[in-house]
């Protein structure tokens, strides 16, 4: 026994940090007859445990030993908890067991598992599936780890993961690749294998282009460089503080402000005259340290009010297809300790430091998401101890605690405030609570310190049934996929239930305390949007809208009956200028009945509605219970006597109804005005739209051409029949 004597109770009790001391001054006697019997029972224990633990037990080679004790056995005690299983795992490792090992991970049910827990045992997982050549498996792991992490060491190890399950089988891209161009005044090297990994983890494949240290200028005024010969789809401008020259700025501030201003709105233009993409542009950061302390915030010529003013301006002054990023502001959300490392600049030119990196990536994410349109679309929102304190059935509506009159009070107040701004930005909340319903729209109906109210929601679940099961009605009920969902619950068990009935479901990991609630949910940006149209204000009434549809649509003796009572009314028209915005988004956000999914940018599809060669169509939708805006669109290239089907996209609120066929037979009824012969459609298939993979084959198109993953259809347009529906036409616009 070593010279420390191990009190087992208070061992059991002792936080991470005391374990991890107590555990580097054991020997393996101490290993084998005090740990080892007691892991299970240790509630602080986490990952560094686990991992030093393991480590110990393989330089004290004791695996085998801890094996015939039958501690790595389905039937010990080390089964029944996390930290056991994964000392098995760590075990079966050792012993070169790795199915075994395999196994156990397995077992722990990864997806249910919180987020501090879940990052390292997916990486050792996914380790162990490498090993056991399960490519999928083991891609499956990383992404556990990846998605919500913004750990320098977990993205380095998990992009390294990511190259190993390449070396295996090359993972199918099966929306596509996207072209990412890094035009940075700092080196990429430790940003770019982050990017592609947090990218990945979330379903987009990046193909990156890095010019050369500092080069970037070059990159862009030199019309035959690589930049150009890339063609990408975002271009990613990285600037900051250190690239700014600040002589000059004592003499004339304004004038410095509007002439590095001017250089950086050059840039743009020269990218986008040449290139059909989006842009990305970094603000400015600000440095660490001024000479010149408050003066350099205040006075005239500091350098702090100039970088604020330069950003102002760049703001101000930015096009159409620009996007910013408020690297100041992130830079103060993150912290000066972690975003700046001088020793790092001097080094190898790197800013922000390597921990500030993970932040700076899960920024770039949220855009590329958005202009992907992987977007969240709707909140999941438990009520007790979620939207106020307290439980509503057993403290009454006197006792729950929401308003001005306690802090606990106004935290829960302030979270609810945010979440009407997500709904006024167009995203959708809806309710999932076990609770009797009248107790839970109590609340919502006579407190006076609530914000939200039973209008703000399009989905109310409050009953006693598993929250999966209501979960899964609200998706069948918005005809929405389970992947636009996001989940927020107080209760750590119901949280797990979801990750592990509901893996696509996005679970947040929510504080003990409400007033974090907010920095919690926004970490992530899961509703991230490139623009806010005036669809997006409207939606929670759209889709209340459309429960009164479904309820007409069931006391209705037939569908026929049903569509021709709703008094359904078109419109259409030219895309335009004036809508180009909603168009884009639509493009952007569309998934289920979207035949090519063709996620064309906003200069694109400018380009497209300036070019004779196109016909561009956008269809909107109304009816007695409303007006759901523009919902319909159609993109078909005109080459000669043959009209190519571009696009054909339709939003799932307008599915069901007959559009459309309107919309193919307005189609048709153009290509033949026009005298075309034939009209060729694509299917490109994705993972969601199915649905429509034989919209064409059931309008009597034909095959032409068939691949995996795209078949190409026509029909000549003498013998197009035009479908029937219940839709009347509106005075085009």
């Amino acid at each position: 026994m070593n010279s420390i004597t191990l009190d087992v109770a208070k061992l059991k009790e002792s936080n991470e940090a005391t374990l991890l001391a107590l555990l580097e001054l054991s020997e393996s006697t101490a290993l084998k007859e005090v740990w080892a019997p007691i892991i299970h029972e240790l509630r602080h224990a986490g990952c560094k445990f686990v991992e030093r633990f393991a480590l110990k037990c393989d330089a004290d080679d004791i695996w085998d030993a801890l094996c015939e004790k039958c501690y790595l056995s389905s039937e010990s005690a080390w089964s029944e908890t996390l930290v056991g299983k994964w000392c098995q795992a760590k075990g079966f490792e050792a012993l070169d067991r790795d199915a075994e090992a395999l196994s156990r991970y397995e077992s722990l049910s990864l997806f249910s598992l919180n987020e501090r827990d879940s990052m390292p045992v997916a990486l050792d997982a996914a380790h162990v599936a490498c090993r056991l050549k399960k490519p999928l498996l083991a891609e499956r792991f990383v992404a556990i780890a990846t998605q919500n992490s913004n750990d320098y060491n977990t993205l380095q190890r998990a992009a390294k993961l990511y190259k190993r399950i390449d070396r295996l089988e090359q993972v199918n891209a099966k929306n596509g690749v996207l072209r990412c161009a890094l035009l940075f005044s700092s080196t990429t090297q430790f940003l770019e294998p982050l990017l592609r990994a947090k990218a990945r983890s979330h379903g987009i494949f990046l193909e990156i282009y890095s010019c050369d240290f500092n080069n970037f200028s070059q990159a862009i005024y030199d019309a035959e460089s690589d930049l150009y010969h890339f063609k990408p789809d975002i271009v990613i401008l990285g600037r900051n503080w250190r690239d700014l020259n600040f002589s000059g700025l004592s003499d004339d501030p304004e004038k410095w402000v509007l002439e590095n201003s001017e250089e950086i709105q050059q840039h743009w233009r020269l990218i986008l005259s040449r290139l059909n993409c989006r842009i990305l542009q970094q603000g400015f950061d600000l440095p660490e340290h001024t000479s010149d302390g408050q003066l350099s915030a205040s006075g005239k010529t500091g350098r702090l009010r100039a970088i604020r003013a330069l950003n102002a301006s760049l703001v101000e002054n930015k096009l159409a297809l620009v996007s910013m990023i408020d690297f100041s502001g992130l830079q103060a959300r993150v912290g000066f300790s972690t975003w700046s490392d001088e020793r790092m600049w001097f080094l190898a030119r790197q800013h922000p430091a390597p921990d500030g990196l993970p932040f700076v990536v899960s920024e770039y994410l949220a855009f590329l998401r958005a202009i992907t349109g992987k977007t969240k679309k709707l909140l999941v929102l438990d009520l007790d101890n979620t939207l106020w304190g307290g439980v509503i059935g057993e403290d009454g509506l006197g006792g729950i605690k929401i308003g001005q009159e306690t802090p606990q009070g106004e935290s829960f107040r302030a979270f609810q405030e945010y979440l009407l701004e997500l709904k006024s930005r167009g995203v959708l909340l809806a309710v999932c609570s076990k609770n009797n319903a009248y107790d839970a729209k109590l609340p919502f109906e006579r407190h006076d310190g609530m914000v939200l109210s039973l209008d703000d929601f399009v989905a109310f679940k409050a009953n006693w049934q598993s929250k999966d099961a209501s979960i899964i009605q609200i998706a069948e009920e918005l005809n929405l996929g389970l992947d636009s969902f996001v989940f927020v619950d107080d209760n750590a068990a119901e949280r797990a239930l979801i990750r592990r009935k509901l893996p696509e479901v996005t679970v947040i990991e929510l504080p003990d305390e409400p007033a974090d609630y907010k920095s919690a949910l926004e970490q992530g940006r899961w509703f991230e949007a490139i623009h806010v149209s005036d669809e997006d204000a409207n939606r929670t009434q759209d889709y209340c809208n459309q429960a009164q549809r479904r309820n007409l649509q069931k006391s209705a003796s037939s569908l026929e009956d049903y569509l021709e009572s709703l008094g359904m009314r078109a419109s259409q028209g030219v895309v335009d200028s004036q809508r180009l915005d909603r168009i884009a988004q639509l493009v952007h956000r569309t998934n289920q009945f979207n035949l090519t999914s063709r996620r064309h940018s906003l200069e694109a599809l400018s380009e497209m509605i300036n070019t004779a060669c196109y016909w561009t169509q956008w269809f909107s939708l109304s009816d007695q219970f409303g007006d759901q805006g523009i919902v319909g669109l159609v993109l078909v290239e005109i080459r000669e006597k043959e009209w190519h089907i571009d696009t054909f996209l339709m939003s799932c609120r307008a599915i069901g109804r007959g559009l459309e066929d309107y919309m193919l037979n307005r189609l048709m009824q153009s290509a033949k005005e026009a005298k075309a012969e034939t009209v060729v459609g694509y299917y490109e298939s994705t993972a969601k739209n199915e649905q429509v993979a034989s919209f064409y084959s059931d309008r009597s198109f034909t095959v032409r051409s068939n691949t995996e993953s795209l078949v190409v259809y026509e029909i000549e347009v003498s013998e197009f029949e035009p479908k029937s529906t219940t839709i009347d036409n509106k005075m085009n616009a």
